[in-house]
């Protein structure tokens, strides 16, 4: 089981990094949800995961904005890749190539 660093840093992100996240992809688990919860997409095994908040200061909760763009960025690229992530849409249509074809 590996621990993910997504955002180390304190009360404001800045060029070194972003503010405190951490993740257990195997879990599909998430502590606190700081601003590095954007970088959890390169983490996701499941269509789901789970954020627990160890307190609710902005620097451990502004992540939590991002929830929708991950999964919207997962469904955008399986429609591209001709994978339907809604069951009950029409069939869908590759209209590219993947980036994680590449």
């Amino acid at each position: 089981m590996e621990l993910v660093v997504l955002g180390p840093n304190g009360f404001r992100a800045n060029d070194l990094g972003q503010t405190a996240c951490y993740a257990i992809p195997e879990l599909d688990l998430t502590l606190d949800a700081g601003t590095g919860l954007y970088r959890m997409f390169g983490y996701l095994e499941d269509d789901r995961f789970d954020v627990y908040l160890s307190h609710d200061h902005p620097d451990h909760t502004l992540g939590l904005t991002w929830v929708w763009h991950i999964f919207w960025k997962k469904a955008t690229l399986e429609a591209m890749a001709g994978k339907c992530p809604i069951p009950s849409a029409a069939p869908c249509r590759p209209v590219g190539k993947s980036p994680r074809e590449h």
